[in-house]
């Protein structure tokens, strides 16, 4: 496709509240300046939502509210460059999200797959 990549952790993994004050915080993903020695004719662009999930850990609520406040920021921007196509991709708790929040619809079925 000859298309770059946004690394955005707005649509990033969801990970569950930490109810140890001395757990470590969840991980953080890979810097967008180390994934080219992995993929080096790949194209990785920062994303630009500026939504981070929090370290600690997140709800259920919050995940989603996580993945809306992202997809209205990708849409947004995807419609100012005149794009009409996108492609997501994340982890199942926060894909199930996503697809709540694109059909409006909280309680919605959303079917996820497992790729290893």
């Amino acid at each position: 496709m000859d298309l770059p990549i946004y690394l955005d952790e707005g649509i990033g993994e969801w990970y569950g509240l930490l109810h140890h004050s001395t757990s470590p915080d969840h991980p953080t993903p890979l810097s967008v300046t180390e994934w080219p020695r992995f993929f080096p004719d790949v194209e990785f662009r920062q994303g630009e939502t500026g939504i981070i999930g929090n370290r600690r850990g997140e709800t259920m609520t919050q995940v989603h509210q996580r993945a809306k406040r992202a997809l209205d920021s990708i849409v947004e921007r995807a419609d100012q460059g005149g794009l009409d196509t996108i492609i997501l991709c994340t982890h199942a708790a926060t894909n199930i999200a996503l697809g709540r929040a694109l059909t409006g619809d909280p309680d919605v079925f959303v079917p996820c797959m497992m790729v290893s």
